[in-house]
């Protein structure tokens, strides 16, 4: 077990509180002599108290687990695993749980490695049947309530535990029961149940995805979401943490789920707004930056075309000058809206600053993209304003090429926007490709005067379809 998770459960064990009167003992008994065992369950059984049977260390862990006893009284010598080894595991646990040791032989250096583990007792073999009901209710009296104790604490904490073998889910607290909407998995293969009922948002799809997150080192701190069964309530997010507790060749984990859907919701909240120009509602620079790095990964990830328009209010100024910067911030306003009504969802539009703005265009090569900006050049030109009336605006288009930085592609949308100005206004120019701009500025030459589209008729109908760009 590693030293956090060693830590974290030691901090639960020091908080317990007594088994409350009345409720069974539970004894977990191992020895891997069957008769023995078979004697000593039978013995406590007769006494009331609910016994876990295991034949060796390694499974009596695994139990352990699953169980929570109140009591383990435990042969030292077995294979797989030794008593000593396994109240040392458990130890790691808890300092709660009455441990008593059972053995034929005792020697000294046995019985300090029993001290130094905090074992609680001795029986010699043959076990005396009284001695072992005796031990259990003084066990019981002394309030040595671990499985209670642990169930209560888990059970009462708003997060969802688990713990697994890797197969099999051994134990869930009751908050992973109501949010699984049943009332015990006694019975049924919770692996399966679990995986049918829930699905992760990503990361850990399949069938075996709580076996994959137990298995994950890198599952700890990890950010995920849940979709509950149907019926629930939406997606989920919650922060999962798994403690692992390898024994031999099996890994044992306890995962948690921290639900953290109200801080992630408030952090996407504040994240919108840092991303979000507050007059139009579009996303700002930033937000345009941030995706274009990712588009750009994308399209050479996978080969795919990328372009970029962008456009600028001509004579902008003498709106503001003439009726005033709240007539200016209505015609950003709407200049947003009527570009954005015409843009698939993949599509981003974004206030690039003032008057300008910017379209990404993920899976769109040149000539779609300037299809598309002749388009958006209509219909701000036709719109109605109010006050101003009919404006218009300039547009740049650019696609990019491999190896071209987000700056570069950028620079060479906002060149072409800048030509469409000096020609005229109320055009599209494309921009060159910048091959074409390096071979310019070598030869020490001025980029000549790009053309514009032309106007797009009926024919080019499909070119101008946002839903079919790209195809």
């Amino acid at each position: 077990m590693d030293e956090k998770s060693a830590s974290a459960s030691g901090d639960r064990a020091k908080n317990r509180t007594p088994s409350p009167q009345g409720e069974a003992l539970r004894a977990l008994v191992v020895e891997d002599d069957a008769i023995i065992r078979e004697d000593m369950v039978q013995c406590l059984r007769r006494a009331g108290v609910m016994v876990i049977p295991a034949g060796d260390g390694k499974e009596a862990l695994g139990l352990f687990l699953e169980h929570f006893p109140d009591l383990v009284v435990t042969d030292i010598r077995m294979p797989h695993m030794d008593g000593l080894e396994l109240v040392r595991r458990i130890r790691e646990l808890s300092d709660e749980v009455c441990v008593v040791l059972i053995s034929a032989f005792t020697d000294n250096e046995t019985l300090l490695a029993s001290i130094n583990l905090g074992v609680n007792g001795f029986m010699p073999k043959p076990v005396a049947r009284q001695e072992l009901i005796d031990l259990s209710q003084r066990c019981s009296l002394a309030g040595k309530g671990e499985r209670t104790l642990l169930r209560k604490v888990l059970d009462n904490n708003p997060d969802l535990f688990l713990t697994t073998d890797g197969e099999r889910i051994l134990y869930v607290n009751r908050p992973f029961l109501d949010f699984l909407g049943i009332q015990s998995i006694s019975g049924m293969d919770a692996m399966a149940l679990v995986a049918s009922r829930i699905s992760p948002a990503e990361g850990y799809e399949g069938d075996n995805w709580i076996a994959a997150l137990a298995s994950d080192d890198s599952a700890a701190d990890h950010l995920m979401a849940l979709a509950p069964p149907v019926g629930g309530e939406g997606e989920r997010a919650f922060l999962v943490r798994v403690s692992r507790l390898p024994v031999e060749d099996t890994l044992f984990s306890i995962i948690s789920f921290i639900d953290v859907t109200s801080i992630q919701e408030e952090r996407d909240f504040y994240l919108d707004l840092a991303l979000k120009d507050p007059l139009t509602g579009l996303g700002n620079r930033k937000r345009l930056m941030d995706e274009l790095e990712k588009e750009i990964w994308r399209a050479e990830r996978y080969a795919k075309d990328l372009s970029l328009i962008m456009f600028d209010i001509d004579d902008f100024k003498r709106v503001n000058d003439t009726w005033g910067h709240q007539e200016g911030d209505h015609v950003l306003r709407e200049m947003a809206r009527i570009v954005r009504e015409d843009m698939r969802r993949v599509d981003l539009v974004t206030r690039y600053g003032g008057e300008e703005f910017c379209c990404l265009l993920p899976e769109t090569d040149l000539r779609s993209a300037c299809c598309l900006a002749e388009k958006l050049r209509r219909i701000v030109a036709t719109h109605d304003y109010g006050k101003p009336g009919r404006l218009t605006a300039s547009f740049g288009v650019a696609q990019h090429f491999p190896g071209e930085s987000s700056d570069d592609l950028i620079a060479r949308a906002d060149q072409a926007l800048y030509a469409a100005k000096r020609s005229g206004k109320d055009r599209v120019e494309p921009a060159p490709d910048p091959s074409d701009l390096e071979e310019l500025s070598a030869a020490g030459s001025m980029p000549p005067p790009l053309l514009p589209v032309a106007d797009a008729d009926e024919d080019d109908a499909a070119d101008l379809d946002p839903s079919r760009r790209g195809n």
